[in-house]
């Protein structure tokens, strides 16, 4: 296979999986309401929250990576941007 091709899916699967960790976590926080959530649910929900977080930075970053390639004139206008 081609490394470009499973290194484009690698990226698209992190960030699908960062925002599924966010938006499961996301309806976890909404329904959890009862007093076991507030006692020890809340410590794993900020835990899948930082999965999610960290998925989706590290994602974003290596994308904007593979966009600016071989144009490293800019590169560092362009993560400053991002910030």
């Amino acid at each position: 296979m081609n490394v470009n091709f499973l290194k484009l899916v690698s990226l698209k699967v992190t960030l699908v999986v960062g925002a599924a960790f966010g938006l499961g976590t996301s309806v976890w926080i909404w329904f959890g309401k009862d007093e076991s959530f507030r006692l020890w649910q809340v410590y794993i929900v900020a835990a899948f929250m930082g999965l999610a977080g960290t998925g989706l930075l590290i994602s974003s970053l290596a994308m904007t990576s593979d966009l600016i390639g071989g144009n490293t004139a800019t590169g560092a206008f362009v993560f400053a941007a991002m910030v």
